[in-house]
């Protein structure tokens, strides 16, 4: 992701439980550089999905609602993605998405 990404996934993490109750998200575990990607937005456009099926290297996305619990803690629940595709998103959301998305840090992953 780069950093006009970043900008604009940190701002909807803050808007989390003060705008929205929920936000979708779709995650790919590598994008065109190799890296994590993850969309967020109140409905993600079928036209950025397809955008990012077209540029990733893995084709097993996780999609899925977030949420922010009382305590604050980010929940992704997952709606539909492999098994493989799911536990990438979790070692990701504890090593590397966390390093560049602090507010992930103790996100919690169901489903």
């Amino acid at each position: 992701m780069n950093s006009r990404e970043l900008v604009r996934l940190r701002r909807k993490l803050g808007l989390l439980g003060r705008i929205s109750d929920q936000l979708a998200f779709v995650y790919s575990s590598s994008d065109s550089d190799g890296f994590p990607s993850l969309l967020i937005d109140e409905t993600i456009p079928a036209t950025e999905i397809v955008a990012l099926r077209r540029r990733a290297l893995s084709k097993d996305f996780v999609r899925g609602a977030l949420s922010r619990s009382a305590q604050g803690v980010i929940c992704f629940q997952v709606q539909n993605g492999t098994s493989e595709a799911i536990l990438l998103l979790q070692t990701h959301l504890d090593g590397i998405l966390k390093e560049q998305i602090p507010a992930l840090s103790g996100a919690l992953v169901k489903g």
